[in-house]
Protein backbone atom coordinates (compact mmCIF):
# COMPACT_ATOMS: atom_id res chain seq x y z
CA UNK A 1 0.00 0.00 0.00
CA UNK A 2 2.68 2.30 0.75
CA UNK A 3 4.59 1.71 -2.51
CA UNK A 4 1.19 2.38 -4.16
CA UNK A 5 1.32 5.97 -2.50
CA UNK A 6 4.82 6.38 -3.05
CA UNK A 7 4.66 5.86 -7.07
CA UNK A 8 0.94 8.20 -6.84
CA UNK A 9 3.16 10.85 -5.65
CA UNK A 10 5.38 10.43 -7.89
CA UNK A 11 3.50 10.44 -10.49
CA UNK A 12 1.65 13.67 -9.90
CA UNK A 13 4.81 15.96 -8.59
CA UNK A 14 5.29 17.27 -12.27
CA UNK A 15 1.73 18.45 -12.52
CA UNK A 16 1.57 19.41 -8.39
CA UNK A 17 4.66 21.82 -9.53
CA UNK A 18 3.47 23.11 -12.80
CA UNK A 19 0.22 24.35 -11.07
CA UNK A 20 2.80 26.80 -9.09
CA UNK A 21 4.22 28.31 -12.11
CA UNK A 22 0.90 30.27 -12.51
CA UNK A 23 2.40 34.04 -13.56
CA UNK A 24 1.20 37.04 -11.75
CA UNK A 25 -1.81 38.04 -13.05
CA UNK A 26 -0.72 41.65 -13.20
CA UNK A 27 1.64 41.00 -15.29
CA UNK A 28 0.54 39.60 -19.29
CA UNK A 29 2.44 36.32 -20.34
CA UNK A 30 1.06 37.57 -24.27
CA UNK A 31 2.65 41.11 -23.63
CA UNK A 32 5.98 39.90 -21.82
CA UNK A 33 5.98 36.69 -24.60
CA UNK A 34 7.73 35.26 -21.53
CA UNK A 35 7.04 31.27 -21.21
CA UNK A 36 6.50 30.11 -18.20
CA UNK A 37 9.22 27.40 -16.82
CA UNK A 38 8.46 23.65 -17.02
CA UNK A 39 7.37 21.32 -14.32
CA UNK A 40 11.17 20.27 -13.95
CA UNK A 41 13.68 21.83 -12.09
CA UNK A 42 16.08 23.08 -14.42
CA UNK A 43 14.90 26.99 -15.26
CA UNK A 44 14.93 30.29 -13.32
CA UNK A 45 12.54 33.16 -14.58
CA UNK A 46 11.60 36.34 -12.48
CA UNK A 47 7.78 35.85 -13.58
CA UNK A 48 7.65 32.47 -11.66
CA UNK A 49 6.00 32.59 -8.65
CA UNK A 50 7.27 29.12 -7.26
CA UNK A 51 10.19 30.70 -5.45
CA UNK A 52 12.49 27.57 -6.13
CA UNK A 53 12.48 29.15 -9.63
CA UNK A 54 12.31 32.45 -9.19
CA UNK A 55 14.89 34.80 -9.82
CA UNK A 56 14.95 38.29 -9.69
CA UNK A 57 14.80 40.65 -12.73
CA UNK A 58 17.43 43.02 -13.79
CA UNK A 59 17.08 46.75 -12.52
CA UNK A 60 17.42 49.40 -15.83
CA UNK A 61 21.11 51.09 -16.04
CA UNK A 62 20.30 53.91 -17.48
CA UNK A 63 17.71 53.86 -20.58
CA UNK A 64 16.37 50.40 -21.58
CA UNK A 65 18.55 50.75 -24.92
CA UNK A 66 21.60 51.40 -22.75
CA UNK A 67 20.84 48.47 -20.67
CA UNK A 68 20.11 45.81 -23.16
CA UNK A 69 23.49 46.79 -24.90
CA UNK A 70 25.21 46.24 -21.49
CA UNK A 71 23.77 42.83 -21.13
CA UNK A 72 24.22 42.25 -25.08
CA UNK A 73 28.05 42.96 -24.17
CA UNK A 74 28.68 41.05 -21.27
CA UNK A 75 26.52 38.04 -22.87
CA UNK A 76 29.23 38.06 -25.98
CA UNK A 77 31.97 38.12 -23.57
CA UNK A 78 31.23 34.95 -21.84
CA UNK A 79 32.44 31.74 -23.41
CA UNK A 80 29.98 29.36 -25.36
CA UNK A 81 28.08 31.78 -25.62
CA UNK A 82 25.55 32.93 -28.52
CA UNK A 83 23.13 36.19 -28.71
CA UNK A 84 20.34 34.86 -31.33
CA UNK A 85 18.58 37.77 -31.34
CA UNK A 86 18.98 41.27 -29.27
CA UNK A 87 16.65 44.24 -30.18
CA UNK A 88 15.90 47.44 -27.84
CA UNK A 89 13.47 45.46 -25.62
CA UNK A 90 14.84 41.79 -25.68
CA UNK A 91 17.55 39.85 -26.03
CA UNK A 92 17.68 35.76 -26.95
CA UNK A 93 20.53 33.74 -25.84
CA UNK A 94 22.60 30.27 -25.99
CA UNK A 95 24.76 28.92 -23.71
CA UNK A 96 26.31 25.87 -24.32
CA UNK A 97 28.13 23.40 -21.86
CA UNK A 98 31.15 21.81 -22.61
CA UNK A 99 29.42 18.46 -23.35
CA UNK A 100 27.43 20.25 -25.65
CA UNK A 101 23.79 21.01 -23.98
CA UNK A 102 22.38 24.27 -24.45
CA UNK A 103 20.22 26.33 -22.23
CA UNK A 104 18.23 29.08 -24.07
CA UNK A 105 18.32 32.66 -21.67
CA UNK A 106 15.12 35.62 -22.69
CA UNK A 107 15.76 38.91 -21.29
CA UNK A 108 12.85 41.43 -22.29
CA UNK A 109 12.27 44.88 -20.78
CA UNK A 110 8.74 45.09 -19.08
CA UNK A 111 6.02 46.79 -20.00
CA UNK A 112 6.24 49.59 -17.64
CA UNK A 113 9.92 49.99 -18.46
CA UNK A 114 11.06 49.69 -15.27
CA UNK A 115 12.82 46.31 -14.81
CA UNK A 116 14.00 43.76 -17.38
CA UNK A 117 12.68 40.12 -17.29
CA UNK A 118 15.11 37.45 -17.05
CA UNK A 119 14.10 33.70 -18.28
CA UNK A 120 17.00 30.77 -18.68
CA UNK A 121 16.23 27.18 -18.72
CA UNK A 122 18.03 23.70 -19.82
CA UNK A 123 17.03 22.86 -23.32
CA UNK A 124 16.48 19.17 -22.96
CA UNK A 125 16.66 16.85 -19.43
CA UNK A 126 15.27 17.61 -16.02
CA UNK A 127 17.90 19.31 -13.99
CA UNK A 128 20.96 21.25 -14.57
CA UNK A 129 22.44 21.55 -10.69
CA UNK A 130 21.78 24.87 -10.46
CA UNK A 131 23.53 26.24 -13.63
CA UNK A 132 21.23 28.49 -14.80
CA UNK A 133 20.67 30.54 -11.41
CA UNK A 134 24.24 30.92 -11.01
CA UNK A 135 25.02 31.94 -14.78
CA UNK A 136 22.35 34.21 -14.25
CA UNK A 137 23.59 35.67 -11.11
CA UNK A 138 27.12 36.08 -12.75
CA UNK A 139 25.31 37.90 -15.51
CA UNK A 140 23.75 40.50 -12.95
CA UNK A 141 27.18 40.80 -10.69
CA UNK A 142 28.74 42.23 -14.07
CA UNK A 143 25.54 44.11 -14.99
CA UNK A 144 25.48 45.67 -11.54
CA UNK A 145 29.09 46.36 -11.18
CA UNK A 146 29.46 48.13 -14.19
CA UNK A 147 27.08 50.59 -12.25
CA UNK A 148 29.70 50.63 -9.45
CA UNK A 149 32.29 52.00 -11.97
CA UNK A 150 30.48 54.86 -13.14
CA UNK A 151 30.17 54.61 -16.93
CA UNK A 152 28.01 52.48 -18.77
CA UNK A 153 30.59 52.03 -21.55
CA UNK A 154 33.45 50.64 -19.24
CA UNK A 155 34.56 47.12 -20.07
CA UNK A 156 32.35 44.10 -19.21
CA UNK A 157 34.95 41.68 -18.62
Amino acid sequence: MKTKVIILMLLLLPVLTMANEIQDPQISQKDLDFPACPGTPNCVSSLARDQAKRIEPFPLEGTSFQSMELLTAIIRSMPRATVVSSSPDRIEAEFRSLLGFVDDTLFKVSEDGKVIHVRSAARTGSWDLGVNRKRVEKIRAKYLGNRDQGDMRNSVH
